[in-house]
């Protein structure tokens, strides 16, 4: 039975549908968006209308400070921090910066451009300066911005907000809920207390980036550094990250061609990276920004460029495991 709380109401709808809000928002136009969540139940859009006006509310005084995390408060409630730290979010960020997180999430520009164009209309409404609020980098008249954004209402964008923080936590679920967890020992005689056990060893693993060629500049076999890395990350269609020994046994099932890389041409590349790491959470990224702070954060700090070669044929990456960004 479903709570009469909005905010448990929306956490279960992001529970359920785990990573497929967020692909919505990725890759599905707003109406289809909203018809995923009705197809739940209507219960569910009613509580997001709920909090999304309570989220305006909220927002009234500072239109332009803190929207992405209010919005996830509303959601997460006590799991607030713990969303926000997964993602980098933070109480005193201003739309710039929320908008910088969506875009690494690859939330469609359909979706961005909306509440864009919603924050405008807020600080018109509430008769405040858009160019004191609206960072510069936002086109401030609408003739510059999509239509679909223009039609926006004030009520969608803040439904949106609610509907982007429900995908946030729904990912956020999923992978603290796989991770294992720790068993807790009846109460016993004391024992004395054994040897600390010696830090995991690092295991090899590969990850793969499919890339056009015109993107790879100057890089070739061999060390290469974080940030060129997560450059090539940035320029990167697909990607896969598995052990070594599996990345070994999915490049044989890719057509990949003995010719020489033209760097000057958009035809797709295969580059494979190798690196070390004691956890396999880097394995589990299913976007660029999971990704991106796993590799910066996960301790490695040497990474090798392995294979570079042109790849023939791009059909069944995805059925292989690559993730399309």
């Amino acid at each position: 039975m479903l709570s009469n709380d909005p905010s448990t109401t929306v956490k279960d709808l992001a529970r359920d549908l785990k990573f497929k809000l967020l692909d919505a928002l990725r890759h599905k136009e707003i109406n289809e968006i909203i018809e995923l969540v009705n197809s739940k139940g209507p219960e569910f859009m009613v509580a997001i209308q709920d909090l999304a006006k309570n989220l305006r509310s909220q927002l009234q005084s500072k239109p332009n400070k803190g929207a992405l995390y209010k919005s996830i408060a509303l959601v997460a409630g006590e799991d607030t921090e713990e969303v926000a730290n997964f993602y980098r979010i933070k109480k005193s960020k201003k739309l710039g910066k929320d908008i910088n997180i969506l875009n690494k999430l690859d939330i469609s520009k359909e979706v961005i451009d909306s509440i864009n164009i919603g924050w405008i209309d807020t600080c018109k409404d509430l008769g405040i300066d858009t160019v004191q609020y609206i960072p510069k980098q936002i086109p401030i008249i609408k003739d510059l911005l999509p239509k679909s954004a223009k039609e926006t209402t004030l009520e969608t964008k803040y439904i949106l907000l609610i509907i982007v923080a429900a995908a946030l936590l729904g990912v956020w679920l999923t992978q603290r809920d796989s991770r294992p967890k720790e068993k807790k020992e009846a109460p016993g005689p004391v024992h004395t207390p054994k040897p600390a056990p010696s830090p995991p060893s690092a295991n090899p693993f590969a990850l793969a980036l499919v890339l056009p060629g015109s993107k790879l500049g100057d890089i070739k076999a061999g060390k290469l550094e974080l940030d060129d890395l997560i450059k090539l990350l940035n320029e990167t269609r697909y990607f896969f990250c598995q052990d070594l020994q599996q990345m070994q046994d999915t490049q044989k099932k890719l057509a990949l061609s003995p010719a020489e890389v033209d760097r000057t041409s958009d035809e797709l590349v295969f580059v494979q990276i190798g690196f070390e790491s004691t956890s396999q959470a880097v394995t589990k990224a299913t976007f660029r920004g999971a990704l991106e702070r796993y590799l910066r954060e996960g301790g490695n700090t040497t990474f090798r460029i392995e294979v570079i070669k042109t790849l023939e044929r791009v059909s069944g990456l995805q059925a292989l495991g690559f993730i399309q960004i």
